[in-house]
């Protein structure tokens, strides 16, 4: 249809920006991230497919550790869809940016690992268990405590 067409044009053009930008991306991060995680909820499975698709792109291009916040809140939503696409992508995210740059997120994490760890999606709790792997291997003495 004419809005699918349209929508897919927007969402390649974020993709663009992001590559094109890489870390120059940040100040648009939070209008984009909020509107792809939108889309994520929708039922359609092509909007959600590119929607998802331009996360991926959007985090291995920019590495930037600021869409971390608007996935913690995206693993709270009732739709369970968006949490799995959350999970997805914040454990591309900690494979992806550096710890240094995870640093200041790490309580972010930490709280997205306590509620992967109690949903009743068991494919959100999956990705959690191999969000929690990486983020021992990363930030070791956080295990600790």
């Amino acid at each position: 249809s004419e809005r699918g067409r349209l929508l897919a044009v927007a969402v390649d053009l974020v993709a663009t920006l992001a590559t094109a930008l890489g870390k120059r991306f940040d100040p648009l991060m939070q209008p984009f991230a909020v509107a792809l995680l939108k889309l994520c909820q929708r039922p359609n499975k092509v909007v959600l497919n590119r929607a998802q698709g331009c996360l991926v792109t959007v985090i291995k291009q920019t590495r930037l550790a600021s869409i971390i916040p608007f996935l913690r809140d995206s693993v709270k939503d009732k739709s369970a869809v968006l949490r799995v696409v959350a999970t997805e992508a914040i454990y591309l995210c900690i494979t992806t940016i550096d710890a240094d740059k995870l640093a200041n997120k790490v309580n972010d994490l930490e709280l997205i690992i306590k509620m992967t760890g109690r949903d009743a999606n068991p494919e959100v709790r999956k990705q959690g268990r191999a969000i929690l792997v990486e983020f021992g291997a990363k930030f070791p003495d956080r295990m600790a405590a």
